[in-house]
């Protein structure tokens, strides 16, 4: 029986090490060296007004830069721990399993008769006999030796019948020999000595390392929704938010109770009172009294935390300077995990087709993005003015009526030489200002919506900035009205809820004017469909994003799916688009869903060419109904009881006949 030893050089461990290296290292080289993909690399520039720029370069100053390094860092590890493994493995000894030659050791060729071995062995015995060599400095005795039993095994393998059967079945002409056996495991470990140290580390690994995990894993888990927020937060949204939610002030009393459970606190903060109380104090002056202000706090008065959380909100919204270095952190912390737990507070009012909280939530997140307070105490006109740069409300009242526009706000500035006019012009070209081009339903292959069909709402949206350049014309040709169909045919083929931007023609949008917001930030829309009466969302909303400017492209085409309302009649809704990034920026439409009967449809379309097999019969209910409808029916096969029954007697008439007659 064989024996096995252990491959002592380590050459598969070094092996498998390699393939594993090299499987890991591959990808993720041609990950980080590849180019990036170019599809939709061009981008339109964002806004450069003079904040924005200050803001994007505070942000990149920020901005860690061993991030970009690390990669670089860990792949040359990497592929040099590759490099010396490749070197150990070319450079390890040869294995022992070589397949045994006897003709290679006596060299001979493979086809010598057995008499033609026999002299040559003898003429090799007289040359390498160890008698007849003396030893030397080069070569010893114990060489010549082993040289010559060599030859002697192998004129015996070709000469010997045990020795040649040992050869042919074993590979050596001694018979069964040890076998190395190699494994993916260094030497080190399976030594005896090392056994405590390897088993000590499997121990702290599977007992103390592997129990670890799984906690922190399962804890981790367990106090956090499928929304990423605290189960806390998510239970105080569940109480406080209703229905009637409709003023971004109820939503921020909501917003704050979370803020508990998100954010690590800021040390120091504590003893901060007197410039939070001076704060609060601003705050009354700009809300309009304290009255206002404690419905605006709401029952986040009774909670230190929320008071100071919504005190630090709304010093951002009013644009108060904060003294201190530690408010000043611990407000960046509030607005910086606002967008998380205000998309949570959004999905629970949207999967309760709740429309006033849905656009109270969204509005919010538009006026901390632009530093706006909501309205009251600000009129419409005075939060559009004041999000472009360096815009106070003193500039705002000192405008006339016809002024009070962005057009009519840069030629007052340019009017009194002022040099804010460059920079609100730059804001007001780039400005998130979106148009509904066109807004209908489709029902793809259908002349008309009949019962339970599934309808797309296919919205046509473009930007149009208060101070924009030329804006592309439509063409009105029949060529370009055919080439329009098929583009909105093939949209409503794809999967996809908004048209590709290479087919429209148009990058993408570029970062939105948003200077005081502590990250860079991409406009977005909501494009809701309601039931304004009701105040519910027929569908859940579609959030919307690189909507091309008109001087770039006609207009871009998305689209919310869903399934038409059973009963047949006229359903008024309206299309909303609201923004989450620019105060006030929202346009609605009203829109009409009728629903048809599938009687309106011709008789290609209802697929009348069917067979009858497909209609009713005229006597089931189902036949009834068609029948009122004025459909096919089958008619009612008539009745074949009597021909049988007569059959039947005839039958029986013959059969007595036979009878009597075989009786006789």
């Amino acid at each position: 029986m064989a024996q096995y030893s252990y491959d002592e050089s380590g050459n598969m461990a070094a092996t498998f090490a390699l393939s594993v290296l090299v499987l890991i290292l591959v990808p993720w080289t041609i990950s980080v060296l590849s180019p990036k993909s170019k599809k939709h690399v061009n981008r339109k520039e964002g806004c450069t007004c003079a904040p924005c720029l200050e803001n994007q370069k505070r942000l990149k100053q920020q901005m860690p830069r061993v991030t970009f390094r690390k990669s670089y860092v860990f792949l040359a590890l990497g592929w040099a721990a590759t490099a010396a493994l490749v070197y150990k493995v070319i450079n390890a000894a040869p294995g022992e399993s070589v397949l045994y030659d006897p003709f290679e050791i006596l060299g001979i060729a493979r086809e010598a008769t057995e008499k033609e071995i026999k002299s040559h062995y003898k003429k090799l015995s007289k040359i390498y006999h160890p008698d007849k060599i003396k030893a030397t400095a080069e070569e010893t005795l114990e060489m010549i030796q082993d040289r010559f039993v060599k030859i002697t095994k192998a004129y015996k393998a070709l000469t010997d019948e045990v020795t040649r059967e040992n050869w042919q079945k074993y590979n050596d002409p001694d018979g069964p020999q040890q076998t190395t056996v190699g494994i993916a495991i260094p030497q080190w470990v399976i030594d005896a000595q090392n056994n405590i140290y390897v088993l000590g580390v499997y121990a702290v690994v599977l007992l103390v390392g592997l129990p670890y995990l799984v906690y922190k894993w399962s804890t981790a888990n367990s106090n956090k929704t499928k929304d990423g927020i605290h189960t806390k937060s998510a239970a105080a949204f569940f109480k406080s938010l209703t229905e009637t939610t409709a003023t971004e002030q109820q939503i921020l009393q909501i917003l704050v109770k979370a803020y508990q459970f998100e954010r690590t606190p800021v040390k120091g903060v504590t003893s901060k009172a007197a410039i939070l109380k001076d704060l609060e104090k601003q705050l009354i002056e700009k809300v309009g009294g304290e009255t206002k202000w404690a419905n605006w706090i709401g029952s986040a008065a009774s909670d230190e935390n929320q008071k100071r959380a919504i005190v630090l909100l709304y010093a951002h919204l009013a644009r108060l300077e904060i003294p201190d270095a530690d408010l000043k952190k611990e407000q960046e912390q509030l607005l910086l995990a606002s967008p998380l737990l205000l998309s949570a507070l959004q999905t629970i009012s949207i999967t309760r087709s709740w429309y006033l909280p849905t656009v109270a939530i969204v509005g919010l997140q538009a006026s901390l993005a632009q530093a706006v307070l909501p309205s009251p105490p600000l009129t419409s006109v005075e939060q559009h003015l004041l999000q472009y740069p360096g815009v106070s409300i003193n500039d705002i009242k000192s405008l006339s009526p016809a002024e009070q526009s962005a057009p009519g706000l840069v030629k007052h500035l340019e009017a009194a030489g002022d040099a804010r006019a460059a920079d609100v012009k730059k804001a007001a070209e780039k400005w998130g200002a979106a148009e509904i081009v066109d807004a209908r339903f489709k029902v793809l292959g259908e002349r008309i919506v009949t019962p339970s069909a599934i309808v797309n709402l296919v919205v046509k949206l473009r930007l149009r900035p208060p101070i924009s350049g030329s804006s592309i014309q439509p063409d009105t040709s029949k060529e370009a009205l055919k080439k329009a169909e098929q583009r909105e045919a093939d949209f409503l083929l794809g999967k996809s809820d908004a048209e590709d931007l290479e087919k429209v023609g148009a990058p993408e949008s570029g970062l939105a004017h948003a200077p005081l917001w502590p990250l860079p930030r991409k406009p977005a829309f909501y494009l809701i469909l309601a039931e304004p009466r009701q105040y519910k969302m027929v569908v859940p909303p579609l959030k919307v994003v690189d909507v091309p400017y008109a001087s770039d492209a006609e207009y871009r085409s998305y689209k919310i799916q869903f399934q038409a309302p059973q009963n047949v009649g006229e359903f008024h809704w309206s299309v909303r688009l609201v923004s989450d990034t620019f105060v006030g920026e929202y346009e609605e439409r009203d829109i009409v869903l009728k629903i048809d009967d599938v009687s309106a449809l011709d008789a290609d379309e209802r697929g009348d060419e069917e067979d009858d097999i497909s209609d009713p019969e005229e006597d089931s209910l189902a036949g009834q109904m068609a029948v009122m409808r004025g459909h096919k029916v089958k008619p009612i096969a008539e009745s074949d009881d009597d021909d049988d029954s007569s059959t039947d007697d005839d039958k029986s008439d013959d059969s007595d006949s036979d009878s009597d007659s075989d009786s006789d």
